[in-house]
């Protein structure tokens, strides 16, 4: 289980990608003054083993966390938990404002490595939606997400 609840963003996620599954493209990116869509291809060899992987998402996963379950869904046909993430599946650019503020400025659309398709509301659902644990549940140690999540890795491991 590969937990991106909360995954703010940052890079690195081609390098994770394809050191879990198979696939010469991640993603691809499609710019609004470019065609076709450019790839991210991958970095380096695969390294981990055909297992099951099944991913956690919630509305807190942003960006490279995004585009890492949207590529490992479409190239390793993963499972995805949680709720819709942040709609952050886009390339950005800073906007220099002033020497100490810079404003993000989104500048292209992060595309499926399979499909090649943008995500409805640039963001990524959830095969198996669940809403995040609450306090109760945190407070008693549960964690329905997490459940859901072992499950659908025992039922992948089953059908094999």
């Amino acid at each position: 289980v590969l937990d991106l609840r909360w995954a703010l963003g940052g890079s690195g996620e081609a390098a994770i990608a394809s050191a879990l599954v198979d696939g010469d493209v991640i993603y691809y990116v499609r710019q609004p003054a470019t065609q076709p869509p450019e790839p991210v291809r991958r970095v380096g060899p695969r390294a981990w083993p055909e297992r099951p992987i099944v991913l956690l998402v919630n509305e807190q996963t942003v960006s490279s966390g995004e585009a890492l379950a949207l590529a490992l869904r479409e190239l390793g046909q993963c499972p995805i938990v949680g709720r819709t993430t942040a709609g952050g599946l886009t390339e950005f650019s800073p906007v220099k404002l002033s020497p100490d503020y810079a404003l993000i400025v989104p500048t292209g659309v992060v595309l499926g490595p399979v499909s090649r398709a943008d995500q409805p509301g640039h963001a990524v659902r959830p095969d198996i939606e669940l809403p995040n644990a609450d306090i109760d549940d945190l407070v008693h140690g549960r964690d329905p997400q997490l459940l859901a999540a072992r499950r659908a890795v025992e039922e992948t491991i089953r059908r094999r």
